[in-house]
């Protein structure tokens, strides 16, 4: 398990820092590997398989990760986990990736002083949301994102700006045009 976490970080760092994604590609399916003898539904397993999906453009992949999380309701799955998910059904499957960010919210509400990955599955949801044509979800959900607790250090600070950045016309009411 040391050797696949291990991967699965240097995953990690070739994905989100250096953007190597051929050699983030080989990290991930290594751990996917090491993971999937122990288990097909642990974290690691689907986080890896979740990220070499987003690395590769795979698109069959998400599908069997959201199944693996939806059908494993005793199953808690770690927040970094869930949100790679998120960002792997993004493009292509918008509708699941709004389940599983409704799923993560509802995980979130466990945590008696909120979470700090809340800020990026609200931000996810709301980019998802404005992608559909849903304006007023987007809006809820972008706006509750910004009212989060935002840590300027942590990643999902960064990406929850990253994407906040990309629709900054959805906060202002004044843009809307439902």
């Amino acid at each position: 398990m040391a050797i696949a976490n291990a991967l699965l970080g240097m995953g990690h760092i070739y994905r989100t820092e250096k953007r190597l994604w051929d050699i983030a590609a080989m990290f991930y399916s290594k751990a996917a590997n090491i993971y999937k003898m122990v288990s097909s539904v642990c974290d690691g397993y689907c986080d890896s398989i979740a990220c070499f999906a987003m690395v590769t453009d795979n698109h069959e992949l998400p599908l069997m990760i959201y199944e693996i999380i939806m059908s494993n309701t005793t199953k808690v799955y770690l927040i970094s986990t869930m949100a790679n998910v998120m960002y792997s059904l993004k493009e292509f499957y918008p509708d699941k990736m709004i389940l599983v960010g409704e799923k993560v919210i509802d995980m979130l509400k466990n945590f008696e002083k909120g979470h700090v990955a809340e800020q990026l599955i609200y931000a996810l949801m709301g980019e998802t949301y404005y992608k559909l044509d849903k304006k007023m979800k987007a809006k809820e959900c972008l706006l509750k994102s910004i009212n989060k607790r935002m840590i300027p250090t942590s990643y999902y600070y960064k990406e929850s700006i990253n994407i906040l950045s990309k629709i900054p016309s959805m906060i202002d009411e004044t843009a809307l045009g439902d």
